[in-house]
């Protein structure tokens, strides 16, 4: 399938609903813990790969947050100079991932860092959107909105590759905005450092919790809900849970588990738990521990 010039950005369809426009707050999280591993899509260096529409695109030496050089784009409001169907439209600049790195499944985030500048006294509620292309099907497309970005600050942005639908098939990244949450005759320029793709070098428990914040002391298992990250698609690697009181393990269980989401049950009975506050940990093999605290507490029915 010939990969398309550019997206359809008008309604597009994310992962949640067939109109979700997420937000940073929700995509963007906090930098992961070293060591990672990083494969860089598109700096400065590559600046020409993108193909803009109704806007220009261009490496630049600065600003930059990284220190090396970024891709500067362009992109002056005209409500006349559009298409013509659209003359207030979608100015919007689009990477081609065709040839390059398609299949994400062993990585954890997306992460580039972005900067703006504006002839405006400040951005608008909506001042940027991002669009990944997946699969066969527009559908498939997840489309986020930058609405923490702010002028002449950089915002870093940071999106779990586990929010694509698709994350083997890839095709392509886009920036757009829409024209009409700007002024005619508005400037803006965006500054965009080192997009790239982040992964853990060892082995980790994301998003790690307890099932149930409060257990019964009947209670057949006491369950666990994780990302497991770190270690190749395929591979497995033995996770121990245990149930911790007052620093002392008075529960363990050993279990082998795959990159991605899970879930273990380590089954307790009645005479081994008491009620109380507990840690319940998780560890991977050759990674650190992390924890939920959890209440076990008696059961009205006997």
């Amino acid at each position: 399938m010939k990969l398309p010039r550019s997206f359809s950005i008008t309604r597009p369809a994310a992962l949640f609903t067939a109109t979700c426009v997420l937000s940073t707050a929700i995509c963007a999280a906090d930098s992961p813990a070293p060591p990672t591993e990083k494969q860089i899509l598109s700096d400065g260096s590559k600046a020409s790969q993108w193909y803009p529409s109704e806007s220009s695109v261009a490496s630049a030496d600065g600003p930059s947050k990284t220190g090396a050089s970024i891709v500067h784009w362009h992109v002056p409001v005209d409500y006349h100079a559009g298409e013509a169907k659209y003359p207030i439209g979608w100015p919007r600049m689009g990477l081609s991932l065709k040839g390059g790195i398609t299949d994400w499944t062993d990585w954890d985030y997306l992460h580039f860092w972005i900067y703006a500048n504006t002839t405006r006294s400040e951005l608008p509620r909506i001042p940027v959107g991002l669009s990944i292309q997946q699969g066969d099907s527009k559908s498939d497309t997840l489309s986020l909105t930058l609405s923490d970005l702010k002028k002449n600050q950089w915002l870093e942005v940071q999106i779990p590759i586990s929010k694509l639908a698709h994350p083997n098939d890839v095709r392509g990244l886009q920036f757009n905005i829409a024209e009409s949450n700007y002024k005619d005759g508005d400037q803006i320029d965006f500054h965009i450092d080192e997009v790239a793709l982040l992964r853990y070098a060892k082995p980790i428990l994301l998003e790690f919790s307890a099932e149930n914040l409060v257990t019964f002391t009947n209670a057949r298992v006491i369950a666990a809900d994780f990302v497991f990250s770190g270690i190749p698609s395929g591979e497995q690697k033995k996770v121990t849970l245990a149930l911790i009181q007052n620093g002392k393990s008075v529960l363990t269980g050993d279990f082998v588990s795959g990159r991605g989401k899970n879930r273990l049950a380590l089954p307790f009975s009645t005479a081994e738990i008491k009620p109380g506050t507990y840690q319940l940990t998780g560890t991977p093999e050759g990674g650190e521990a992390v924890s939920s605290q959890i209440r076990i507490v008696e059961s009205p029915w006997h």
